[in-house]
């Protein structure tokens, strides 16, 4: 998917995020609905995000990029070289 496809979901993000604003403005007073709706729904997203970045920062902490696979494959082919050198 090239750039058209992110743009294409960038739009379709924004317009689901203002038809939440419009659908919670509904039900607000009408007093507080102007700011209120787009503030919930802001701190909604908010949330989500910290949450997903929490995540992708427990995902990427240092044990997890160690090769080890490569470390023990690197040793046995050591050994290897070293018997068949014999």
């Amino acid at each position: 998917m090239g750039a058209r496809g992110g743009r294409r979901r960038a739009r379709l993000l924004r317009g689901l995020l203002f038809a939440a604003v419009a659908a919670l403005a509904q039900v607000l007073p009408p007093e507080s609905a102007v700011w209120l709706a787009p503030l919930s729904v802001g701190m909604i997203v908010v949330a989500i995000g910290a949450v997903l970045l929490a995540k992708g920062r427990h995902d990427l902490r240092a044990s997890s990029l160690k090769p080890t696979r490569t470390a023990q494959s690197l040793n046995r082919d050591a050994e290897f070289a070293r018997e068949h050198l014999r």
